[in-house]
């Protein structure tokens, strides 16, 4: 009977066969104590079965320690209920496998706390499924770390929405790898903040492809720095500088641009230019234009 099996030590559950473990009615699991939950070897909570660990009550979650949670296969932790998972701690929480972290449902993923998400492993954020990485909320997505960020898989990063990548801090930002700037998706890139552009590094500008800095709002351009600018490669300039790009660049970006990338102009996207930015264009920039892009410039 229950309030029989409630009077067991610890050490008499520990005691307990797999067998009589796995054999537990869901009313007798949902009786136990918080020290008796505790007490279960790893091998017993290896046997439970998933009605069982769904019944157990959120202060018996608590009891359970981060091997004990590292040892539930990945039903057992699917079967954690959102409540009892809200209720683990940050210790906990690092203790469930990557491939728990995996099988979580998208309730699951929803549930947890700030700390919780600022807990997980780097390993376990790789491990979040894009689809429960998507149900995580704009708060949520701040609470992740530089390092969880840099962890991040391709996949991940392409399917960011656009209200979480717009949650992003300027530290978080620059924390994304170039292979997963080289994944984000247009609608992200256009919804970049200055503070967030002027953040990227020269290795995740250089990045971009042709699309992405064609999404690039002429704000958020006109926010890069010279040395930012610099990092343009000459294929980015021929193939994504649009018209209203270049036409709201600053009299600083202009004259910092390289021989390389004013060549890399095509002579249509050097009729963009104002006779004000043409006016900050150095001798070295000039000699280094075609006789086509010189036809082009606008001197009043």
């Amino acid at each position: 009977e229950t309030a029989d099996l409630e009077q067991l030590t610890a050490a008499q559950i520990k005691g307990m066969s797999t067998d009589n473990i796995k054999n537990l009615s869901t009313g007798q699991v949902a009786a136990l104590k918080y020290t008796q939950v505790a007490a279960l070897t790893i091998n017993q909570v290896k046997e439970m079965t998933t009605a069982q660990v769904e019944k157990l009550s959120s202060d018996n979650i608590k009891g359970l320690s981060a091997a004990q949670l590292g040892a539930m296969s990945t039903d057992q932790i699917k079967a954690i209920e959102t409540g009892d998972l809200e209720q683990l701690s940050a210790a906990q929480i690092k203790g469930i496998s990557a491939d728990g972290i995996k099988a979580f449902t998208t309730g699951q993923a929803a549930a947890l706390k700030f700390a919780q998400i600022a807990a997980l492993t780097t390993a376990q954020v790789a491990a979040l499924e894009t689809e429960d990485l998507v149900k995580l909320n704009t708060t949520h997505i701040g609470a992740l770390t530089a390092a969880q960020i840099k962890a991040l898989t391709t996949d991940q990063a392409a399917n960011l929405t656009t209200a979480q990548f717009g949650k992003l801090s300027a530290t978080q930002i620059a924390a994304l790898t170039t292979d997963n700037v080289a994944k984000l998706s247009t609608g992200n890139i256009a919804a970049l903040t200055t503070a967030q552009a002027k953040a990227l590094t020269t290795a995740q500008v250089k990045a971009l492809d042709s699309a992405q800095i064609k999404a690039l709002e002429t704000a958020d351009l006109q926010a890069f720095s010279a040395v930012q600018i610099k990092a343009l490669a000459a294929g980015q300039i021929a193939n994504g500088l649009q018209q209203a790009q270049i036409e709201n660049l600053t009299t600083a970006q202009v004259a910092s641009l390289g021989t390389d990338q004013i060549q890399a102009l095509s002579s249509t996207q050097v009729g963009y230019l104002s006779s004000g930015q043409v006016r900050s264009l150095t001798s070295a920039q000039i000699g280094a234009m075609s006789s086509d892009q010189i036809k082009q410039l606008k001197f009043a």
